[in-house]
This record gives structure tokens, sequence and C-alpha cells, in this order.
């Protein structure tokens, strides 16, 4: 009997394991294996393997083999009587021999699967709860007005032991209250807290501010100016700060945001410029200055925009801009922001 050939286009044969299981996570049903199925297709049975091995042009280990594997998948069966006869078997009831166990262990699983979300999703809550009481921010609070901020102000920097940090931009309406809460609790201190204010360089030319920081200097207060501040800010002890808004304050009594807002703050200082009272107008501040107003009329912003970033009057600002496209030779503020980048007044 000829040896038993595939067409070309006959696709490769390979299944899975009957026993998801097993160690052997595949069994390939090759061309050799398939041959010899459909040689027992063709007698009816296999039988006297070195006969067959003969006619097929195979070597009897490989046909013992492939006889192995047809066995495993349920495409051969010993006959009763006979362990060396062999009778093929339907591919479709062999397929569904081998199919069942998988897809019995896939539906284990999957119930598993399900089983094993539905009591960590009943654990959620209970994790969830503990975790917010755990990691609240305690002592969060919000102060609605200036009386109820200034009254709380006062009553923490009097308790201050160590440091009290200020960034105060000056056009804003806490200034006078925060100089109302610290003087009083420096004054008559002199083991007291060490006081860092930092301003924006506009109070180096407006007389009203200059006379305050004047008196902060008098108390022991160290002061330096930077181009601009975002809005004011106080910090005690590094355990309690308050971030001031219009009329009122929020208070944060969480270390952790204390102490980060104090880095911050300590970052904002080393690179601002000390403050002399003896001195009067921006000096050693005007370099600086102009950076910051070249800065922002490069990134377009309108004269009342950087008035108010660089805390300054509207009528200062313009001046201080018609100086700086002069300095420049520009003809408009877009030349300006351009020569600024190439004279590195952007530069940080």
């Amino acid at each position: 009997m000829s040896r038993v050939r595939h067409h070309r286009d006959q696709p490769r044969w390979t299944v899975l394991a009957a026993h998801p299981s097993s160690s052997r996570h595949r069994l390939p049903l090759d061309d050799t294996t398939a041959s010899v199925y459909l040689s027992a297709l063709r007698r009816g049975w296999l039988d006297n393997v070195p006969d067959v091995a003969a006619e097929m042009g195979l070597p009897p280990v490989t046909l013992g083999q492939a006889i192995d594997r047809l066995v495993r998948l349920r495409l051969l069966r010993a006959q009763s009587g006979a362990p060396h006869r062999f009778t093929p078997l339907d591919p479709e009831v062999a397929a569904a021999s081998l199919i069942c166990p998988l897809e019995a262990e896939i539906h284990r699983r999957r119930d598993l699967i399900t089983r094993i979300r539905q009591q960590m999703n009943d654990l959620r809550p209970y994790y969830a709860q503990e975790h917010r009481s755990r990691h609240a921010l305690p002592d969060v609070r919000l102060l609605s007005d200036a009386a109820e901020a200034g009254g709380r102000l006062h009553q923490v920097v009097s308790a201050c032991q160590h440091e009290v940090r200020v960034a105060l931009p000056r056009h804003t309406a806490w200034a006078a209250v925060v100089d109302q809460v610290l003087l009083p609790n420096l004054s008559g201190r002199p083991a007291g807290p060490h006081l860092r204010v930092l301003y924006q360089h506009s109070v180096r030319a407006d007389l009203a501010a200059r006379a305050g920081i004047r008196r902060m200097v008098a108390a022991g207060a160290e002061v330096r100016t930077t181009s601009h501040l975002s809005r004011p800010l106080l910090i005690v002890d590094r355990q309690t700060a308050f971030a001031l808004d219009g009329s009122g304050a929020l208070e944060l009594g969480n270390a952790l945001l204390a102490g980060l807002l104090a880095d911050l703050f300590t970052d904002m200082w080393s690179s601002a410029l000390p403050y002399s009272a003896a001195e009067a107008g921006y000096r050693d501040a005007v370099d600086d200055m102009q950076k910051a107003i070249a800065r922002l009329l490069a990134e377009g912003w309108t004269d009342e925009v950087i008035a108010r970033r660089v805390g300054m009057s509207l009528r200062s600002c313009r001046r201080h801009i018609a100086e700086l496209l002069k300095n420049l030779n520009a003809t408009s503020r877009f030349q300006a922001g351009a020569r600024a980048v190439r004279a590195g007044l952007l530069a940080h």
C-alpha cells in the first residue's frame, strides 16, 4: 500500500492535550499521525505494526508513536481482547471528549474568578472607610471672613515657638491684617520666633509699604523681595499654614501640607533679593523686575495683568514697560519679547 500524502493546502494538525493539568500541554496531530489515521480508516483497523509500517514506508517506532498519539486523541481505540488491534473512531466524538474537560475547567475557573471578585468587592467598602479615616487631612477649615481669619491668625502666631514665614503680595487687602497680627506678637518677645517675610519688588518704591517693612525689620524680621507672588501665604512652625484669599482664608492644620508649603517658600526665598530699608527704589531689584516684565510680555499678557502679577499700579507698570522697550530698542511688545529672549532676559 502506498504512503498516504496530504494535499498541499491541507492545514497542519494541532490539538490541545486531553487534560488541562497534563504535563503535555500540546499534542501534535502532524502529517504522519494524520496519515496513520487515514490508513486506519481505509483498512477499517490497524494491526500487525511491522507490516503496516512497511506498507506506509515508516519506521516501526514512528508508526508506534503515531498510534500512541491517536489513542490519546481518542481517534483510535484498542479492541477488547486484541490489545494490538486498533479501530478508528469518529473525530467529532473524539473532539467532544477532549474539549469537555477543558470547557469544564474554563467554567470552573470563571466561577472562581467571579467568587474572588465578589468577595474582594465585599471587603472594599471597609478598606475605603478605614483608608479615608487614616489618611484624611485633619483641621482643614475655611475661615469665611477677615475678622474670623484675623482672630485665628493671632491665636496661632501667638503660640508660635520657632518660625513664621510669610509671602505677601503688597496689592492684597491682607497686608495690613498680617502687619497687625505679626507686629504685636513679635514686639516684646526678644527670644521670639524667627520671622521671614517675602514681598514683591514693588514694595521697594512704595512709601507706605516701606514704612511697614521698617517696623517689621525693627521687630527682628528678615525681609526679601521677588518678582511676583501668586497669593498671601503664612506658615507657622511648619505645623499650620494659612492660604489667604479674598476676605477669608483656608487654614491647613496638617503638618505634611504645612511642611510642603514651607519647602516651597524656602525655594522662593533662596532666589529672592535681600531688602534694605536704607535704600530707596528698586536698585538691586531692577534687573529682576525687567526679567519678570519681559517674561510676561513674551507670554502675551496685557498691561493690566502684568501690573497685577508684579504688584504695582498700572501707571507704574506701563512706565516700566516703556523703559524696557526703550532699552531693548523695540517698537512693539512682540519685538520686545523676541529681543528679550536674545538678550537672555528670559533665562531662568
